[in-house]
């Protein structure tokens, strides 16, 4: 570095000390004279002039000093430095700003000794304002103000317990011009109501074409208590459908219709009840149950290979229902006991006395093998035919006890489920699910064969008779 000019400190230096050559007698020499103007005019050349003519090389640290006395910028000039007061009393920007960082550096803070600080647009007559603590209304809250002075309605507000809409209706894909609901992009268009003492969602039948097309809301479901009851009302038109449906993995699995697409026709016609299944995929596999809104008649679908139905019900005056068989013959059957005898019903309208007619064809018949009518007899006269009161009757019968059966004959006694409503059986006997019941069908079998063992003694004693009155 030269040892003169500038030191890098902003120190200037001399070339030549004119007091020490007028000491040793040198005379001022005309070059020597040049050399030290041109330091001169070298250290002039960095200096910064008054008139602005000088630009800056570059950056200049202050050393923590200030600028002081400065103009404020111009508008028109994006590189001027600002002041504070221009800074301070800044009213807008004329292009979008953007903040970055992490934490603290990527925050914009407002600070007010009023409790209310935000944002206003005022052109939107919108505002988004953080108020603080108010006496009964909620606290530390964030609002959408519908006035850009924060002065008018709260539109939507966020709290300590989350959001909370103010508006009366909660809009997707939605706006209201006032007269019309239009759809913000082309599509359907939904919204929820939670007005009053109730939820009501609406919805548009029809898809528009454009953005901001008309589009036509309707009621569809609506939420509400009632004289202390909840309730979930669907609404449609005749000839369409109100339902659940239950998914599984993206596809339905069931769809409770709550009055189908049947259409109405008077007399209560139409818009039955029914219960769809679908398979795995997701495609319709038909109405499980259906029941009839005009006559109330319930159609169960009978599933390929097995039992339409299986119903247990309570004893009483009307007897027992017990179950259905297999409906491959006749599409359901059943048994019901009457004042002691048991009637099956077939699926076509008719019925039988179960004791006085029942199926008896040899081709649905194996194992055949013939009774021993010496020990059928001996059964026979062994079982005791008492005269008995049956539970819950007046009248006196006769007959026999299943335990006495079941000791000689075990094939005709069978443990039969009493029905889970018949609590006047089970409290009889003291507890338990089942009660000894007889097959008569059996019984009677026993008895055939008894009395044609019977039959076979008469004869031969009769044979005898007539042997001994035809001898001399």
């Amino acid at each position: 570095m030269p040892t003169w000019g500038y030191d890098g400190s902003g120190n200037f230096r001399r070339r030549h000390d004119w007091t020490d050559d007028a000491a040793a007698g040198i005379k001022i020499l005309s070059l020597s004279h040049d050399e030290e103007d041109d330091n001169f005019a070298s250290g002039l050349s960095n200096a910064i002039c008054r008139d602005g003519q000088t630009p800056i090389g570059v950056d200049i640290p202050w050393n923590g000093k200030r600028i002081t006395n400065l103009g404020d910028p111009r508008p028109t000039a994006p590189q001027d430095a600002a002041t504070k007061n221009y800074v301070d009393t800044l009213q807008g920007w004329t292009t979008s700003k953007y903040i970055s960082g992490a934490d603290t550096q990527g925050r914009l803070n407002f600070t007010s000794g009023t409790g209310a600080n935000g944002v206003s647009w005022t052109a939107a007559n919108m505002s988004l304002i953080s108020r603080a603590a108010v006496t009964n209304q909620t606290q530390q809250r964030v609002v959408f103000n519908g006035s850009s002075a924060g002065t008018g309605t709260d539109v939507i507000r966020f709290d300590r317990s989350g959001m909370v809409a103010s508006s009366w209706l909660i809009s997707l894909n939605s706006m209201n011009d006032g007269t019309n609901w239009r759809t913000i992009a082309p599509g359907y268009v939904g919204g929820i109501n939670p007005g009053g003492n109730s939820i009501t969602f609406y919805g548009s039948d029809t898809a528009t074409t454009t953005a901001y097309q008309t589009a036509t809301m309707r009621k569809y479901a609506m939420a509400y208590p009632t004289a202390g009851d909840s309730r979930f009302d669907l609404y449609t038109t005749a000839g369409n459908y109100n339902a659940f449906a239950g998914y599984v993995n993206g596809a339905p699995r069931w769809l409770i219709m709550v009055g189908n697409g049947a259409g109405e026709s008077g007399s209560n016609a139409g818009s039955d009840f029914q219960i769809v299944r679908y398979s795995d995929g997701g495609t319709g596999l038909g109405a499980a149950l259906t029941i009839d809104r005009s006559s109330g008649a319930v159609s169960i679908a009978k599933p390929t290979g097995s039992y339409a139905l299986s119903a247990y019900g309570p004893s009483g005056a009307g007897g027992t229902i017990g179950y259905c068989s297999n409906p491959a013959y006749y599409g359901i059957t059943g048994y019901q006991t009457v004042a002691g005898v048991a009637y099956s019903f077939y699926g076509n309208g008719n019925a039988y006395n179960s004791s006085a007619w029942t199926t008896s064809d040899g081709r649905l018949k194996s194992n055949l093998a013939a009774l021993d009518p010496v020990d059928a007899l001996s059964k026979v006269r062994a079982i005791n035919v008492l005269s008995y009161t049956k539970q819950g009757a007046a009248k006196t019968e006769r007959g026999w006890l299943a335990q006495d059966v079941e000791a000689l004959i075990p094939e005709a006694v069978l443990d039969v489920e009493i029905p889970q409503g018949d609590t006047e059986t089970r409290a009889a006997l003291g507890g338990g699910n089942t009660v000894k019941a007889t097959n008569d069908r059996t019984m009677l079998a026993t008895l055939w064969a008894a009395v044609q063992q019977q039959a076979a003694i008469i004869e031969a004693l009769q044979a005898k008779v007539a042997a001994l009155e035809a001898a001399p």
